[in-house]
This record gives structure tokens, sequence and C-alpha cells, in this order.
């Protein structure tokens, strides 16, 4: 009991000198890499795209030497809704996801040190995907995947005492992404990268709570120009084109930017 508070110590303290979302993401990655694993994964999906039925797709970030293979029907079945294939016998509280996949070439070719040994043909490769959180900031997840040969080489043969410390691991990364703003800017990236200088300063200053008057005299832009920029904020936000009507109004807007410190 000992050596694992402190292994968990030690990734804790690791984690918490990160600056940044790589650099946290390398050390969750190296955690798991102790425990023979081939690579990890977390995907995060702020909650307004959804909301209001947009395109955007989700952050994913995965571990250099893991293709993206491997967990692509977590998004093919529409993130998180599993298909037949899916096995939830880990533990149902937890949310957590197992699956196997039996010929994957292209864990095949990768150059980790577990796989690099392995045969081209028949290799597998087996996940355990856990949701990590369903709420009004949006839905993330996190997980763990092996490449190896045969059965004898699934996660499922990994011992509880593991698969606890793993689980808690990606719950720890998490909190750190989700509270940290130099983090979660690294997965809002992808919702932030549609607007332009101006729409992100506009947003900016209404988020801080200043009226359309002040930001026009601060912007040097009329107040019905300002409209329009609001419009196509909607517009860009809701995923659709610029003659088409946004699925969302100015005050989700405000609501989420605020929600999840667009601009703090």
């Amino acid at each position: 009991m000992a050596h694992i508070e402190t292994d968990l110590n030690d990734y804790v303290e690791s984690l918490y000198r990160t600056k940044n979302f790589e650099q946290a993401f390398v050390v969750f990655e190296t955690y798991a890499l102790k425990f023979g694993l081939s690579g990890v994964f977390y995907i995060y999906v702020p909650r307004f795209p959804m909301d209001s039925g947009s395109a955007s797709k989700p952050a994913l970030h995965v571990s250099q030497h893991l293709s993206p293979a491997c967990i692509s029907h977590l998004l093919d079945t529409g993130f998180g809704q599993p298909d037949p294939s899916f096995n939830s016998s880990l533990n149902d509280a937890m949310d957590a996801m197992e699956w196997q996949i039996k010929n994957c070439e292209d864990c095949g070719r990768t150059t980790n040190r577990i796989a690099a040994s392995e045969s081209k043909h028949g290799n597998a490769a087996s996940g355990i995907a856990m949701r990590l959180m369903s709420s009004e900031k949006g839905v993330a997840m996190a997980g763990f995947v092996r490449c190896h040969s045969g059965l004898d080489g699934a996660l499922n043969t990994l011992n509880n005492k593991i698969v606890d410390k793993l689980v808690l691991s990606a719950k720890l990364f998490h909190s750190m992404v989700i509270s940290n703003l130099c983090h979660i800017g690294h997965v809002l990236r992808p919702v932030l990268s549609v607007l332009n200088d101006t729409e992100r300063c506009f947003l900016q200053k209404l988020a801080q709570g200043k009226s359309l008057t002040q930001i026009s005299h601060e912007l040097g832009k009329s107040e019905k120009y300002l409209d329009r920029v609001m419009l196509r904020i909607r517009q860009k936000l809701s995923g659709v084109s610029a003659d088409e009507p946004p699925k969302i109004n100015r005050n989700q807007v405000l609501y989420y930017a605020g929600l999840l410190n667009f601009f703090d």
C-alpha cells in the first residue's frame, strides 16, 4: 500500500508541476506506460456545440505512437454511445467501457516498444475508456490502449489494483485540465479557432460585463456594426453559414463563455 501511495504522490506532484496541456499529457502517458500499456487518449467536447447541433469535432489527444484507429469506434458511434461490441463488465459506477480489436494493422505498424516486436498480422488492440465528465461544461473521456498479439495481452488481464490506479490517474489528469486555464485552453482551441480577432475581442469584453456602448467606444466601432459581429459569432459557434439563422442566442454565447473561462 505504501508503494502505491508513493507512486501516486509522485504522479500528482509531476502533474501539478506542468505548465500546459501538452506537458500534463506526457505525465499522464508516462504513468500509463509504466504498466506495459501502449498509449493513452483524452477526448473533450464543450457542451454548446452539442446543444446547437454543430458539427464541431471533439478535441482529441492521442499518444504519438498509438494509431487513432484504435479508438475510432468511440467517435464513429457518436462519442461514448457504445456499439453492441462494447463490454461494460468493468465497473458500471465509473461508466467504463472495454473493447477488443482483433485485427488492427495500424497497431502493428506503430513504433511503440511494446508493439514493435509483435507480428504485423493478427495483431490486436484492447482498450478501456471511461467517461470522466458529462455536465453543463461538456463531455470528457479518457482511456488506455494496449497492442498485443493475443488475448493474453488484453487489458482485462490486468489486476484490479492496477486498473484502479489507471482510473485514478485519468481522473486526476482530467481535474487538472478542467480547472487550469493554461490547460483548458488547449481543448477549447478547436472552438475558439473559428473566431477572428475582432470577434474574440468583442466576446471577451462582453464576458467581462461591459456594455455595448462601452465596447463601441473602446473598439472604435458602431453599435450597429457590433450587432453584426455578435450575429456572426452566434452563426460560427452554431456551425452554420453566414446566410443561415444561428442556433444559439446571445445569452447562451455569454453563458458558455463565462462557464468555460474562455477569456480569463
